[in-house]
């Protein structure tokens, strides 16, 4: 496995969001808390065989370290830049851009209209090679899902948009946490044919566009609150956040509180690399977020 990462280096939380209200100036990062978090997240990736190229942080983006939003990287050798909805991320786009061009190429580099709102692997994931979801409403829009369904077929490769809406935003009360992002929500175990999914994150059709391509298995809110699902797998390794074992006295019976979910884990032959994320997790991001995976040049 081939993933990029940025050193946190300038990693904050100077600013608000409406979607993702974990972010809080008045709670700000430990920064040299964040910088241990990463780096032993980093030194995991390399110890468990993962290549991990790194991209430089830039003084004043805040959230360069969640390299996952920054693109969408294509088997073909393509990669799809982000346009971030915050002004604050804006600047970020120049600096990938001048990276995956001098990876891929120039020609290979795309860019959406700048109407197309699009967080890269934050709400895209490939399933397979042949089908791609797109998590949509928060952060990326349905402008930009058919921006990339247009453009991979003008590319001719043979690749599958599968566009799932999440919860609106009005649908959320004051207070209550938005799932802004696909990979806050839902992740893939393909060697072993299934999804996790918090479904109080998605609207019915988009539950029912996942069931078509693998089997569900469902996470407690307070397990999702936890970013399970921002986990990432190699091998037979899992690297997610640290999550609570205590069972849930109250929870839907089909749903997998934190306990539930680690036994499953590891019955399914998987060992688990758990980490703490306390300082990411207050800008509402995790191990997932942290990483972009790579197809192999």
């Amino acid at each position: 496995m081939l993933v990029l990462m940025c050193r946190p280096k300038y990693f904050d939380v100077t600013y608000r969001s409406q979607t993702n209200i974990a972010m809080n100036p008045a709670r700000r990062p430990q920064k040299n808390i964040a910088y241990a978090q990463w780096a032993k997240l980093r030194e995991e990736y390399i110890r468990n065989g993962i290549n991990v190229l790194l991209i430089d942080p830039r003084e004043h983006l805040v959230d360069m370290a969640f390299a996952a939003n920054s693109c969408l990287p294509l088997p073909n050798g393509h990669v799809i830049l982000s346009n971030f909805v915050h002004k604050e991320r804006l600047g970020e786009k120049h600096f990938y851009n001048e990276y995956f061009s001098d990876m891929y190429g120039h020609g290979n580099v795309h860019e959406l209209s700048h109407k197309a709102h699009f967080e890269g692997q934050g709400d895209a994931l490939f399933v397979d090679e042949r089908t791609l979801f797109i998590t949509y409403g928060l952060r990326t829009n349905y402008r930009a899902v058919k921006e990339i369904r247009y453009l991979l077929q003008q590319m001719n490769t043979g690749i599958e948009v599968v566009d799932l809406p999440l919860r609106n935003l009005e649908d959320h009360k004051e207070n209550e946490f938005r799932f802004y992002h696909g990979d806050t929500c839902l992740m893939h175990f393909r060697q072993k044919g299934f999804f996790l999914v918090y479904p109080g994150a998605f609207q019915i059709e988009a539950l029912q566009k996942i069931r078509k391509k693998d089997a569900i298995v469902k996470l407690t809110k307070n397990c999702a609150l936890q970013f399970a699902a921002n986990s990432l797998v190699h091998n037979n390794t899992v690297f997610m956040p640290n999550i609570d074992e205590g069972q849930e006295t109250y929870k839907d019976p089909d749903s997998l509180d934190g306990g539930d979910l680690k036994i499953l884990i590891r019955r399914m032959g998987y060992k688990i690399s758990e980490h703490n994320m306390s300082e990411f997790l207050k800008s509402g991001g995790a191990v997932k977020c942290l990483t972009l995976e790579l197809f192999s040049r």
